[in-house]
């Protein structure tokens, strides 16, 4: 891994900068831009340390929160009791909150390179980071903490505020609905959403995902008053600020933005033609960086900001030319008004000779473009089974790119349904499609179908054909937090009862269970039975080296990779990255004269049969899974097992990382401590359990 440049404002700079502002006074707004400007450059620092973020949020909502920090929480220190606070409901920007924190000393400001490290700044709103006010993650929450929060405000007769600040796409959370006619009914005006209105999603224009064409006339029709302002302009916001919210309409705020704004180059413009709003996440090269750093230390207009950020341009170790300062082109971003108006718009047991398994399961650090993930592996099966299933439709939750169904949507648009940011909408909009005889593949992050157990647990009691496809699954999405990292989605759908529950261990195999299910579940519509819904659990990591599967699929099929002579411990491993590494450890002990049986588990069946069998036999069963060992693998296993079961997964939350062996170190799930541990057991000196 290659540590790329960073540039931190100085800090006698920004000290300056936080000395020149003083509320109240006519020049506060130009002291406020002038310090969204040095928050932008320290944003970017955090982002390009992770080489990871969401640049184009944190941009957009950077000049509502300059505002509202230096004006009414300069102190974030404080006990969240003792002074008012800020939700960021849209806490994939809270890069730029960091950024801010860190200038009023919340805490040290290097901080900010620590972003998505392991034990360094979380990729989102986490509580253990000092300022924070709330977690977030999953969208849609924030104003409901808030109302709660200034609920307990009012019942402790404190005057603080509670300011909140939801995205735009995240209005399609159905809480959101909820909360805002919540916080109308409870009057409670301390409470104050702020809408941050950029017309984007993702990648995608907010109207062509799914958008109110008027969310004015939406916020007026639940009893609010609409106030609409500039939100890069911080007079606009201190205007609103100063007014008292004590009429008989609370107040809603929507603060027009554009997404990415503060350069150039990532101000993107609300009519972004579909899929190519790439400032979403995207993290600049080198001589992007250089060229926006350029820009805004030029537009700070400051002599010892100049000479530091010369010295670092002449001292940094750059990949490729690094442009002049006038790299950027086009018309510097300016506020208001910051829009047009928006467009309309089983098979026989598998079995390997010993020792067929991958030499090495250590993290790679760039990926054989020849290597594929399951959840890619099941997106191609998507469209390649779709001529010979033509009665099934694909839904997403706004996450097209990270499932891996943009090959669908553009070759079968018509099958293609976009369902914006609502899980549950999606579940039951896709259980609406079985009731009318169709089949529904429903696809959003593994964690987020959290948010519809509910639904998805009616669409299994009324026998429906829905396939949930968990992606981005288990702890090998490690980079966005305990809020993204499903470590319990298996135990969860399990306890629902009538659901199959799959986990592919390769490419070629989601694509397997894709055609089982599909075949299945097709029969059971022209048949008029009734049907059973299934979970398909995908991983967004490419594993290289696992066997392609030996035939074809059939339900509670295991693969065995046997040991060399009699084994003396067994080790059933869920997941690409775990079977891999249980391989190659088994490679390593074969070496030491340790004989280790390894059995892969791709589904997830109950009652007999020769995974059953498997477990009833081994001497000394282990579970090895990217789950917790509660309800996933170990709970399948433990009525089998004759011998008492060691259980190995993750066992506690865990925060970002910028690297998967980090977060296995943390669960001591590294190739190198599953040796250990296995030598452990294999030698009667761990206890199970």
């Amino acid at each position: 891994m290659t540590t790329s440049p960073c540039f931190l404002v100085p800090e006698p700079v920004l000290e300056g900068a936080r000395a020149a502002h003083r509320p109240g006074t006519p020049e506060a707004p130009r002291a406020l831009e002038r310090l969204a400007v040095l928050h932008r450059i320290d944003t970017l620092a955090a982002l390009r340390a992770a080489n990871h973020g969401w640049l184009g949020a944190s941009f957009s909502a950077m000049d509502l929160m300059t505002t509202l920090y230096h004006t009414c929480l300069p102190d974030p220190r404080l006990p969240v009791t003792e002074r008012s606070a800020l939700i960021l409901s849209k806490g994939h920007a809270v890069a730029a909150q960091y950024a801010i924190l860190g200038a009023l000393g919340a805490f040290p400001r290097e901080r900010l390179l620590t972003y998505k490290a392991l034990d360094g700044l979380p990729a989102h709103c986490d509580r253990e980071v000092p300022g924070i006010d709330a977690d977030s993650g999953s969208l849609g929450q924030g104003l409901s903490k808030g109302i709660g929060l200034a609920l307990a405000h009012r019942a402790a007769g404190r005057p603080h505020r509670v300011f909140v600040i939801l995205g735009d796409g995240e209005l399609q959370e159905g809480q959101v609905f909820e909360s805002l006619l919540t916080l109308r009914r409870l009057g409670l005006r301390a409470c104050l959403p702020i809408i941050d209105r950029n017309f984007l999603q993702s990648d995608s224009q907010t109207a062509e995902i799914k958008d109110a064409e008027d969310w004015a006339s939406v916020l007026r029709g639940l009893g609010y008053l609409p106030v609409t302002i500039d939100g890069h302009d911080p007079a606009a916001l201190l205007a609103l600020l100063r007014g008292e919210n004590r009429g008989p309409r609370p107040l809603a705020v929507i603060a027009q933005t554009r997404k990415g704004f503060g350069t150039r180059l990532t101000t993107m413009a609300a009519d972004t033609p579909r899929r190519e709003g790439v400032w979403h996440g995207r993290i600049p090269a080198d001589d992007e960086y250089s060229g926006m750093l350029a820009e805004l230390v030029e537009r700070f207009d400051d002599p010892d900001l100049t000479t530091a950020f010369t010295a670092f341009r002449q001292g940094a170790s750059w990949q490729g030319t690094i442009p002049g300062p006038t790299a950027s082109t086009g018309p510097a971003p300016t506020s208001g008004p910051p829009h047009p108006t928006p467009p309309s718009s089983g098979a026989a047991l598998h079995s390997l000779p010993p020792g067929a398994g991958p030499a090495s399961a250590t993290a790679p650090d760039t990926v054989s473009e020849r290597t594929l993930s399951t959840g890619e592996g099941f997106g191609q099966a998507l469209v390649g089974l779709a001529p010979r299933f033509p009665s099934f439709h694909v839904l997403d939750a706004d996450l097209e790119k990270a499932c891996r169904l943009t090959p669908f949507a553009r070759a079968f648009p018509e099958r293609f349904i976009e369902m914006g940011i609502s899980e549950q909408d999606m579940v039951s909009v896709g259980a609406g499609l079985g009731l009318g005889g169709r089949v529904a593949v429903v696809n959003t992050y593994a964690s987020f179908f959290k948010r519809a157990l509910d639904q998805m647990f009616t669409a299994a009691t009324e026998g429906l054909p829905v396939i949930f496809a968990g992606h981005y699954a288990g702890l090998d999405y490690f980079t966005d937090g305990k809020s993204h990292q499903s470590v319990q989605d298996i135990g969860l759908v399990r306890a629902l009862g009538g659901i199959d529950v799959f986990e592919p261990l390769t490419p070629p195999e989601a694509g397997q269970v894709l055609d089982h299910l599909l075949a299945r579940m097709t029969r059971e519509v022209d048949a008029g039975s009734r049907s059973r819904p299934a979970y398909v659990r995908l991983h967004r990591t490419p594993v290289a080296g696992l066997p392609a599967p030996a035939g074809p699929f059939v339900p509670g099929s295991p693969t065995l990779f046997p040991a060399a002579g009699r084994a003396e411990v067994t080790v059933f491993a869920a997941s690409p990255w775990f079977v891999r590494a249980a391989l190659a450890v088994q490679q390593q002990l074969a070496g030491e004269g340790l004989p280790i049986e390894v059995v892969g588990v791709s589904q997830y069946a109950e009652g007999p049969g020769r995974l059953a069998d498997l477990a009833a036999a081994a001497a000394r069963p282990v579970s090895l899974e990217s789950h917790r060992p509660t309800g996933g693998l170990a709970d399948l296993l433990a009525p089998w097992c004759r011998a008492p079961l060691h259980r190995l997964g993750p066992t506690r939350w865990t925060g970002s990382a910028r690297r998967l062996e980090d977060l296995l170190a943390v669960h001591g799930l590294t190739e190198e401590g599953l040796a250990a541990t296995l030598r452990e057991i294999a030698r009667g000196r761990a206890a199970a359990g």
